[in-house]
C-alpha cells in the first residue's frame, strides 16, 4: 500500500518518472527498507538490552542510516539516471533516511496506544488471547509434592534456559524473559505470559512489566522516576499507574 501511495504521489523529484518506473523504484526501496529495518530491530534489541526503548529506536536510526542509505543512493542513480558525486548530496540522503527511520520507530511506539484499539485504562489482566500467541506445549502435571513448583511459563523455554525468571518485558508482540544469567523471547501475549507465571508471586510495575516479588532488591529515585532495582542489577520503571499499589504492598 505504501509503494503504490508512494509511487501515486510521486515525491522527492520521482514524478517525472512514468508510474511503472514509479512503482518499481518505491517497491524496491519499501520492501528493502522494511527487510534491513526488521533485522536492525533485532540487534538493536541485543544491543540497547530489553525494555530501553528509547536506546533501541536511537540504535535503529544509527544502523539504517549507516547501512541503508549507500542501498537508496544506489537504486536512485540507477532509476533516475543522476550521479551523486560529492558527500554533500549523500549526505541528503542519509539525512531523509534518519529522520523517515526516526519517524516510523515513533510511530511504532505510538501507534498502537491510540489508534489500534489497546485500552490504556485496562488492566493487562484482563487482555483476551493473541491470535499470535504460541499455544502452550502439552505437558503432564507433575505429581511429586517433593519436586519444586515450576511456572507453567518455564515449558516454553528452551531445556538450557537457566532460570528463576527474575521479570518479564512486553515489546509489540513478544514477550522477553529475563533469569539472572539467561534471556528469552517468546511471542506470546503478555497477559498470558504472566498468568504462566503462576504460582510465582510478582508484580505489574509497568503496563509493560512485570517483576517477581522475590527477585526485587530495592528502589531509586530519578528526579520524578521510581525505579526498581533486581537481584541482578536491572532498574524496572515504575508508572503512576501501578505505584500507589506497590507502595501499599510496602514494596516502595
Amino acid at each position: 500500500m505504501v509503494s503504490f501511495f508512494v509511487a501515486y504521489t510521486g515525491p522527492f523529484g520521482t514524478f517525472s518518472l512514468g508510474f511503472g518506473h514509479r512503482l518499481a523504484y518505491w517497491s524496491l526501496v519499501v520492501v528493502i527498507s522494511a527487510l534491513m529495518a526488521n533485522v536492525f530491530a533485532r540487534v538493536a534489541h541485543r544491543i540497547a538490552g530489553p525494555g530501553r526503548h528509547l536506546r533501541q529506536d536511537l540504535v535503529l536510526v544509527v544502523l539504517m542510516t549507516t547501512f541503508f542509505t549507500p542501498v537508496l543512493t544506489e537504486l536512485t542513480t540507477s532509476f533516475l539516471t543522476v550521479k551523486i558525486a560529492s558527500f554533500s548530496e549523500m549526505f541528503v540522503f542519509a539525512q531523509f533516511v534518519a529522520i523517515l527511520s526516526l519517524g516510523v520507530a515513533t510511530a511504532r511506539r505510538v501507534l498502537p496506544k491510540f489508534v489500534l484499539g489497546l485500552n490504556l485504562g485496562k488492566s493487562p489482566e484482563n487482555d483476551g488471547p493473541h491470535p499470535d500467541a504460541e499455544p502452550a506445549p502439552k505437558v503432564a502435571p507433575e505429581s511429586d509434592p517433593e519436586l519444586p513448583s515450576q511456572p507453567r511459563l518455564m515449558r516454553r523455554l528452551p531445556p538450557d534456559f537457566t532460570g528463576p525468571i527474575l521479570r518479564l518485558t512486553v515489546q509489540d508482540h513478544f514477550v522477553d524473559v529475563i533469569a539472572p544469567e539467561d534471556e528469552h523471547r517468546l511471542r506470546m501475549r503478555f497477559a498470558d505470559a504472566v498468568d504462566e507465571m503462576d504460582p510465582v508471586e510478582g508484580v505489574y510495575t509497568h503496563r509493560s512489566h512485570w517483576v517477581a516479588r522475590d527477585a526485587i532488591k530495592g528502589d531509586e529515585r530519578d528526579g520524578a522516576r521510581v525505579l526498581l532495582r533486581l537481584t541482578n542489577g536491572d532498574l524496572v520503571p515504575v508508572s503512576r499507574t501501578y505505584r500507589p499499589e506497590l507502595e501499599k504492598s510496602g514494596l516502595l
